[in-house]
């Protein structure tokens, strides 16, 4: 096993050697290039922050989404996987103020796909802008606009959500997903807190949520 580890850094050791001679010979500093963004393709989502790519492992700038295991994780793995299906392409790209790697071995890059920064749309949905220059990490120029849909946009919940009129908690009326996949009174994406959107659609869309038909309401 140790030869096996050996011989797969040695060779992506030699990979970063020529790329960067290529890079130079070329003017351009491997920070640059980092900055500029690469092209890649999904191969999958480990939880809802991380990505397996056909560029490594990658590891997203600025959020912090909620452990496997933990509440809220699910939906932010398959938020994840909503964004950028597997087998799209996404833009990796590093600002160069921040590490090229994790202390695990992980590439931290911004995601985006098109125009959708998956960071900012998991912090809107619920996770955390964490690891930057706030908490003791490297800034990145993302970090202000991360840190601010923080503020307005509450965490992942699983036990407590506002009801529909504003307050309220899950016992009072139930999760939005629980809420949205039964009949009842009649609910607008306007009535259901920007956290909790998209909502899964499980069943009958018995509130016309899921206008384009893919399994998730509110999700423009």
């Amino acid at each position: 096993m140790k030869t096996t580890t050996r011989t797969w850094w040695s060779a992506r050791s030699a990979v970063a050697v020529a790329v960067s001679g290529m890079l130079l010979a070329a003017g351009v500093t491997m920070g640059e290039a980092r900055a500029a963004g690469t092209s890649a393709k999904v191969v999958r989502w480990i939880d809802g922050d991380t990505v397996v790519t056909s560029q490594g492992t990658v590891r997203l700038i600025g959020v912090d989404t909620p452990e496997r295991g933990k509440c809220g994780s699910v939906a932010a793995t398959e938020l994840a996987r909503r964004l950028a299906p597997v087998g799209s392409r996404v833009q990796l790209s590093n600002p160069g103020s921040v590490d090229d790697e994790d202390q695990y071995g992980r590439i931290l890059r911004y995601v985006n796909r098109g125009s959708v920064d998956v960071s900012a749309r998991q912090i809107k949905a619920g996770a955390k802008a964490r690891y930057d220059g706030q908490d003791g990490y490297d800034q990145h120029p993302r970090q202000a606009w991360y840190r601010g849909l923080d503020g307005k946009h509450r965490d992942y919940s699983c036990a407590t959500t506002p009801s529909a009129g504003g307050g309220g908690s899950a016992s009072a009326g139930g999760s939005w997903a629980d809420r949205v996949n039964q009949p009842g009174p009649d609910i607008d994406c306007g009535d259901i807190p920007d956290y909790a959107k998209p909502v899964r659609i499980t069943g009958p869309d018995y509130h016309g949520l899921d206008a384009d038909g893919d399994g998730w309401g509110c999700d423009s």
